[in-house]
């Protein structure tokens, strides 16, 4: 018999893991949440009986599988970042003319 807290656990995890690319972040809020909840729980009140095998297995892959995503979207961050302070280092540089002088002077004038 498993407690009904750890497969709860496991499905706020798959739940994240499926969740699509622009909908993530919503679901690790989500997730962070409501796993310091549950956590509180099992601290406060421990299983009685140790989970099942089948359940102590998919809880590690999902732990896992979830881990390697948050690796993803830490390198992928990374690299958003550094394109981001290279444009602005690009940019650091530059002024902009200032709008009442004129670009250049005609010979006419």
């Amino acid at each position: 018999m498993s407690d009904a807290r750890l497969e709860q656990w496991l499905e706020l995890t798959e739940a994240t893991l499926q969740a699509p690319a622009e909908r993530r972040l919503e679901a690790l809020e989500k997730l962070a949440e409501s796993r310091a909840e549950l956590q509180r729980s099992l601290e406060t009140d421990p299983p009685v009986a140790e989970p099942s095998l089948d359940l102590a297995q998919r809880l590690a892959r999902s732990e896992q599988a979830l881990q390697s995503m948050l690796e993803q979207m830490r390198v992928e961050l990374s690299a958003r970042v550094a394109a981001v302070r290279g444009v602005r280092r690009g940019a650091s540089g530059y002024r902009p003319t200032v709008g009442n002088r004129p670009a250049f002077l005609s010979r006419s004038a």
